[in-house]
């Protein structure tokens, strides 16, 4: 036995039995080498890397940005065959928006290309369309179904209101009136369309119900 600095140590006592070899490789912590400790425990599974995070976001970006061209491009659509029925009772020739709206009567005034009116009204077209794609999100959101309902018809009215103006739609002479009939056509319409959709899927889940009351 012979006395050291820190205690009592043999006599034959050497300082490569207390040393570990440096040519092995480092033993595996010890708390994740338990079997008893489920993977499903251990932090650095339970936490997504970066790059997943990243690649879902991408994902989610990339399907968001692809409903709003598509409900754009349907808007587009609807532009034009309203243009249409406006330009063939208001217009010899074809005109994507009304002679004598406040738009019309600029673009007439100042002698500009009906290609280059063309190509304005289609924007108005793509982002009312966008816009009104979007505002569809509201339903897939934590709310209440009156608040999505609201916030829903709140946007697409302020939008179409809007919008529609800028395109040309009515005639100056007669632009508020026309834009309250408008409005009152197009509220009588969504009701219509959101009556039918609440029956169809109160429908869907009575069928549902009953199918699982059923196997029960």
């Amino acid at each position: 036995i012979a006395a050291g600095p820190t205690g009592l140590f043999p006599a034959d006592f050497s300082v490569r039995d207390y040393q570990q070899p440096t040519n092995q490789p480092p033993q595996a912590d010890s708390k994740w080498s338990d079997s008893n400790i489920s993977e499903k425990r251990r932090p650095d599974i339970l936490v997504p890397p970066l790059s997943q995070i990243y690649q879902r976001k991408v994902a989610i970006m990339k399907t968001r940005l692809k409903e709003l061209f598509f409900g754009g491009i349907g808007g587009i659509f609807i532009g034009l065959f309203f243009s249409m029925i406006v330009s063939y009772f208001y217009n010899p020739a074809y005109l994507p928006l009304h002679p004598r709206s406040p738009t019309g009567h600029f673009f007439l005034s100042q002698h500009v290309h009906v290609s280059l009116i063309m190509l304005y009204c289609m924007l108005i077209w793509f982002i009312m369309g966008a816009i009104f794609r979007w505002s569809g999100s509201f339903f897939q959101r934590d709310w209440s179904i009156l608040r999505s309902i609201v916030s829903h018809y709140g946007v697409m009215i302020l939008t179409f209101a809007l919008l529609a103006n800028l395109a040309g739609f009515f005639p100056r002479e007669k632009i508020l009136s026309l834009t309250l009939t408008a409005v009152g056509e197009f509220t009588l319409i969504y009701l219509i369309i959101l009556g039918a959709t609440y029956y169809r899927t109160y429908r869907n889940i009575q069928k549902i119900n009953s199918g699982l009351s059923r196997k029960s």
